[in-house]
C-alpha cells in the first residue's frame, strides 16, 4: 500500500488520546479525514498483559484508557468508511491477534524491538509493518532487520527514526 503511493504517506497519530472514550475516539477520526490524513493509528492493549498487576496505580489509569475489541472492530469499519487506512501498535500478542483481522498496517513500537514472538506473529500475518527504531541501538536495528528478512518480509517492512 505504502509503496505504490506518489506521495508523502501521512498517519495522524491519535494512540490513545480518545482518554477511553469511543466517541472521542471517532470525533478523533473525523478530525484526521478534514486534515486530509492517509490513516488514523491507535494503540492496543489489555492492561492486564501489558503490565504487572502489582502495579495498581498504573493498572487503574491504563484501563481508562483501554478500549474493547468491539470498539477497535468499529473504529476499523470507520476509519474504513471515511477511506483512510487503520494502523495500530498492539502491545501485547492477544491485542495483535485481533487487530490481525481488522487492520491494514501493523505499527512496532521501539520498546517492542525486542518482543521477538510480537515481531514474528505480525510478519506472519502478511501485513505492512511500520517499526519505531528510538529506542533501539543500531545492532538491534541490524538484528531486527536480519529477523525480517530471514521471513523475506522487507518489501513490507519500514523502519521510522
Amino acid at each position: 500500500m505504502i509503496r505504490k503511493l506518489k506521495k508523502p504517506f501521512i498517519i495522524a497519530e491519535i494512540g490513545n488520546n480518545h482518554e477511553g472514550n469511543f466517541e472521542n475516539a471517532l470525533k478523533l477520526i473525523d478530525a484526521a479525514k478534514k486534515s486530509g490524513v492517509d490513516a488514523v493509528k491507535f494503540q492496543t492493549f489489555k492492561t492486564d498483559l501489558f503490565y504487572s498487576s502489582q502495579d495498581k496505580d498504573r493498572v487503574k489509569r491504563l484501563k481508562k484508557f483501554e478500549l474493547s475489541f468491539d470498539q477497535f472492530l468499529k473504529l476499523s469499519q470507520y476509519a474504513k468508511k471515511k477511506k483512510l487506512l487503520f494502523i495500530s501498535t498492539p502491545l501485547d500478542l492477544k491485542s495483535l491477534e485481533f487487530l490481525k483481522k481488522i487492520l491494514d498496517i501493523i505499527k512496532i513500537a521501539s520498546g517492542d524491538n525486542n518482543f521477538k514472538d510480537l515481531i514474528k506473529s505480525s510478519i506472519k500475518s502478511n501485513k505492512e509493518l511500520i517499526i519505531s527504531t528510538g529506542l533501539t541501538s543500531l545492532k538491534e536495528i541490524k538484528d531486527l532487520k536480519k529477523l525480517i528478512q530471514n521471513f523475506n518480509h522487507m518489501k513490507k517492512t519500514y523502519f521510522l527514526h
